[in-house]
Formats: C-alpha cells, structure tokens, sequence
C-alpha cells in the first residue's frame, strides 16, 4: 500500500539556511519525516509534510503541533504557516 500524501504542510518560514538547516535537523531528530529546507523568497523554509501527521485544523492535535511550530519559529525571528488541508471556512 503506498504512502499517504500529508494533506497539511506545516511552514517554519526562517532568516537564514543555516537557522533553518538547524531547526529542519531538530525536527528530524524529533521523529519528523519528511522535513524539508527550501529558499522562499527572501527567507529559507522548513516544510513538514509528514504523512502521520493528522491534517483536520480543529484537532487537538494539529492545535499542540502549530502552537509548537509557531513558538519555534518565533524563537529563531521567524514566522509559521500552513498549506493545504481542510479548509475551515466552508
């Protein structure tokens, strides 16, 4: 049976490769996969689009995770979004 695509991408948006290159191998450490750094405009992401990952916004679980994410982003001056998933509004 093949892999489930992660419906909802999480998005540590960082100042520079090496921040991000240190939080990407933070959260591979942390059991993450796959954790990915890309450039993004002036910044460098950190995507992770783990298919375990629940991808319903109002989970609690999703909640924990995005809270998580986003104290990590703002600890290294950055900010955190989402991609895709469930949209709530409809």
């Amino acid at each position: 049976m093949p892999a489930r695509e992660a419906a909802l991408t999480h998005v540590l948006s960082l100042p520079s490769e090496g921040v991000a290159s240190h939080v990407a191998a933070s959260l591979r450490e942390d059991g993450f996969d796959p954790v990915e750094v890309r450039r993004t405009g002036e910044a460098w992401g950190v995507r992770i689009a783990d298919p375990r990952l629940p991808d319903d916004r109002a989970a609690p679980a999703v909640t924990a995770l995005s809270e998580r994410f986003e104290a990590l982003a703002r600890e290294h001056e950055g900010r955190y979004t989402t991609e895709g998933g469930p949209d709530l509004d409809s």
